[in-house]
């Protein structure tokens, strides 16, 4: 992953930046901020666990001086879990001012992957026009890791018709990551007719990806 800029110590809020403003374009985004292996036992294989006890700061988490953790993996995990909490109870608030590195998307994904009220919950969110972009952009993006099927005609549904900044790339790539073949005419015939490059782009990874062309391109 690309280090983030900045030194000293790395408050959690540090990291969901927002894309929009930093002006960073979403192909570079979405490696720099949504790229990690998949978790493997507790966390990634390449994450080095050597206790340098950094302080990581998260809400909801005790604030109390000294409360730290000895490895970004812990936090990453309290972090889905209090995003799992606030999804079950259909509050979208915390989402609406941040992104997530994609290590809580993947801690978060295992919770939500047998919940079938929060998979409604994130497929209601997607469509929901009145949801900000960045809240659409995050359903897609969990429903798409979750590789939920039932959520395509709504994936399919926001690829064609969100003028969202960015829901419809994230609607491609949630569905290169549920990787479904059924869809590939229907994703050809949508990247015959977008005029977006970038849109494009996402389709084209996400089509070749299914067709098992090319590797995994989402982390």
């Amino acid at each position: 992953m690309y280090d983030v800029p900045g030194t000293g110590t790395i408050e959690a809020w540090t990291w969901w930046i927002r894309s929009r403003e930093a002006s960073i374009p979403l192909r570079r985004w979405r490696h720099w901020y949504h790229r990690g292996p998949p978790l493997s036992g507790i966390g990634p294989n390449d994450i080095d666990l050597t206790p340098v006890f950094p302080r990581y700061y998260s809400p909801g988490l005790p604030e109390e001086e000294g409360f730290q953790f000895k490895s970004p993996e812990f936090l990453w995990y309290f972090i889905a879990k209090k995003l799992y909490r606030e999804i079950s109870s259909n509050n979208s608030t915390p989402l609406e001012y941040k992104e997530f590195i994609n290590e809580i998307h993947q801690f978060l994904c295992r919770m939500l992957a047998k919940d079938k009220n929060a998979i409604n919950i994130l497929e209601k969110w997607l469509v929901l026009p009145e949801n900000l972009p960045i809240v659409r952009n995050f359903a897609a993006f969990e429903l798409g890791m979750t590789g939920t099927k039932t959520s395509i005609r709504h994936l399919i549904q926001q690829l064609k018709s969100d003028s969202g900044q960015n829901v419809r790339s994230y609607a491609a790539m949630a569905l290169g990551m549920i990787k479904d073949r059924k869809v590939v005419p229907e994703l050809l015939q949508i990247f015959y007719n977008t005029r977006d490059d970038q849109v494009k782009r996402h389709l084209r990874e996400a089509i070749l990806y299914i067709k098992n062309v090319i590797p995994c391109p989402y982390w």
